[in-house]
């Protein structure tokens, strides 16, 4: 996802799919024993999700075999990677993408109140030029709750905001600086396996902590709606492939419905799976299950559904200064701008589909 530099969206909103590069570094980087509740921001409203991944190379008591099929895989989508084409947005262009996210809130709740559970989902829709200006479109569903007693339980808890029960629709122009099509220099980036390997696993890349759960979580970042060259996709897959516990699930369905290859890592208590593309290696969906939550597993997936450059921006207005956004439109209570939204067409070639 790109994420504005400056100027984090109101606590009301949904940081976008999936929470964002630093909402999955949170989750990877909380310690896992004794597991902690950790206020996020959710959909439409202040949630808490719950993070316990753990930070050390796990003791992987899996087969040799299921190992190496997992190495196998990457090594496999590497090639794929190095033969695809490079989509960076031009003068004039912008890298238009749409992720889908659907996911699960476990809020704390007063001693004796029961277990505030829901979930929610978002699509968000982005259009970034290369210095970081363009357009995101945000559309949030309000949150459905496990059941009677769990929807009782939120209304008790201090980090609950009911929803009014319609969908949030955000519209915003972004100017130069604001939206990030990566926050990696990937020019500096070592491209031999073992080197990109290593600097992963120190958690630098990206700045986050140490361990093989961050450095299967960066490279995620690395490949999602990014305009990362050939190349450099190529060398993450191979430096993925070196990571220690990394298993091939075969192929699986995504949330979608499409068939792509599976790749898991299980560290503590948090489970990180990631769907590819057979044909492209593209990234198709992630999913992340947190263990040892009241009331069940937590589950987090996020679909990747459109990845191309486009000759254009989907409304007539003009971009604002650099460091500085506008809304352009917002419904559910949000305040309406006074620019109006013109759709437009908009040529385009299209990434490999996920």
């Amino acid at each position: 996802m790109h994420e504005p530099a400056h100027d984090l969206p109101p606590a009301l909103r949904r940081l976008g799919i999936d929470l964002d590069t630093a909402m999955r570094r949170r989750e990877r980087s909380a310690a896992a024993a004794p597991a902690r509740w950790a206020p996020s921001l959710a959909l439409a409203l202040v949630a808490v999700a719950v993070a316990v991944a753990v930070l050390v190379v796990p003791r992987s008591t899996s087969p040799a075999g299921v190992q190496s099929a997992g190495a196998a895989v990457m090594m496999r989508l590497a090639r794929l990677a190095a033969k695809q084409p490079a989509y960076a947005p031009g003068p004039g262009q912008y890298l238009h993408t749409v992720s889908r996210k659907a996911s699960e809130s476990v809020l704390p709740t007063p001693r004796g109140a029961g277990v505030c559970r829901m979930s929610s989902s978002e699509t968000l829709e982005d259009w970034v030029a290369a210095d970081g200006a363009g357009f995101r479109r945000e559309m949030d569903t309000p949150p459905r709750y496990a059941s009677h007693a769990a929807r009782a339980a939120c209304r008790r808890s201090p980090y609950h905001v009911f929803s009014d029960g319609r969908p949030v629709r955000i519209e915003t122009l972004f100017g130069p600086g604001e939206l990030l099509l990566s926050t990696v220099d990937f020019a500096k980036l070592p491209l031999g396996p073992h080197k990109l390997r290593d600097r992963l696993l120190t958690g630098k890349v990206e700045g986050g902590p140490p361990g093989v759960a961050e450095a299967f979580g960066q490279v995620a970042d690395l490949l999602r709606d990014t305009d990362a060259p050939p190349r450099v996709r190529a060398a993450l897959f191979h430096a993925a492939a070196a990571l220690p516990g990394i298993k091939s699930l075969g192929t699986v369905t995504d949330a979608l419905g499409r068939k792509g290859l599976a790749l898991e890592l299980h560290v503590g208590s948090q489970i990180s799976e990631l769907v590819f593309n057979a044909r492209t290696s593209a990234l198709m969906d992630e999913r992340s299950t947190r263990l040892g939550v009241p009331g069940g597993p937590v589950v987090d997936s996020t679909s990747y559904l459109t990845s191309q450059v486009v000759n254009g921006l989907p409304v007539h207005a003009p971009l604002p200064s650099r460091g500085a956004s506008r809304k352009l439109s917002a419904a559910n209570g949000w305040p309406e701008g006074a620019d109006g939204i013109i759709s437009m067409p908009m040529e385009h070639k299209k990434r490999p589909a996920p």
